[in-house]
């Protein structure tokens, strides 16, 4: 979530004033008022850590509720979600697996842009209906790189009006210990149906107001959050045991104990 802050119609940059005009500025702040209280009331309902909404894992599969899928990458292969793309490599760092969306408007067409980079040579392309009848493109390739050749399969997927771009790859002398398990894996992409994964929500910021003189340490106690007390004290910019006075708003997380991003 971006908050949108009204800004000052000017910003004077004090750097840029004469040593007299900054001589000249108020010397007391004791009256000024930093509207603290307002400001914090903005932070209410704000996405707090990751945000399960744009994808997570749980153990090998990685879901995506606001996109509806749901793909299964390899066993012991450490796994990134990414702005741009979902990326797994193998535990010998010698093989990868990416999936991401492709710009083009099928998988027909995503493939043949795929093949036709600088570089890389394709046989021949096959079509393919993934589980619950989803269209897909499958083409083994061959890519000559600097740092040596690759080969591998990509497989495009038509989905929810996108095409899905899932590239399986090593280097060449690897990619037959690796093609099995990366396919499989392509091949897994399919609709996200389970309605627990559907409806998961993010953690999301609470304003509270406190009723009595107390300490987040104390709080942390009382009232349920998913964030640990350090963290609370963290984000309020105080220490665990830091006391606070009755009527003080404290900023609190909510909501349920987030799956892997």
């Amino acid at each position: 979530m971006k908050l949108e802050v009204e800004q000052p119609s000017e910003v004077v940059d004090i750097n840029s004033l004469p040593l007299e005009q900054i001589a000249a500025l108020p010397q007391d702040f004791s009256g000024t008022s930093v509207n603290r209280d307002a400001y914090e009331r903005l932070l209410a309902g704000l996405v707090f850590g990751n945000n399960p909404r744009q994808g997570f894992f749980t153990a090998n599969q990685f879901s995506h509720p606001d996109l509806r899928f749901r793909i299964t990458l390899p066993d012991g292969w450490t796994k990134h979600n990414g702005a741009q793309a979902v990326i797994a490599v193998s535990s010998a760092q010698d093989a990868v697996i990416e999936l991401s969306q492709a710009s083009e408007p099928s998988a027909d067409a995503a493939a043949r842009a795929f093949v036709a980079q600088q570089g890389v040579t394709s046989g021949s392309s096959a079509r393919l209906s993934l589980t619950g009848g989803l269209p897909a493109v499958s083409a083994p390739f061959a890519a000559a790189t600097e740092s040596g050749a690759l080969r591998g399969t990509a497989l495009f997927v038509e989905y929810g009006g996108a095409v899905y771009r899932i590239v399986g790859y090593a280097p060449e002398a690897r990619w037959s210990s690796y093609q099995g398990v990366a396919e499989s894996a392509e091949r897994s992409f399919q609709r996200l149906t389970d309605p627990a994964a559907l409806n998961i929500q993010p953690q999301h910021v609470d304003i509270v107001t406190l009723v009595r003189a107390t300490t987040i340490a104390q709080l942390a106690r009382e009232r349920a959050s998913p964030a640990a007390a350090t963290t609370l004290a963290l984000i309020n910019q105080v220490e665990v045991d830091t006391p606070f006075a009755s009527g003080r708003l404290v900023k609190w997380v909510i909501g349920l104990a987030p799956p892997i991003p």
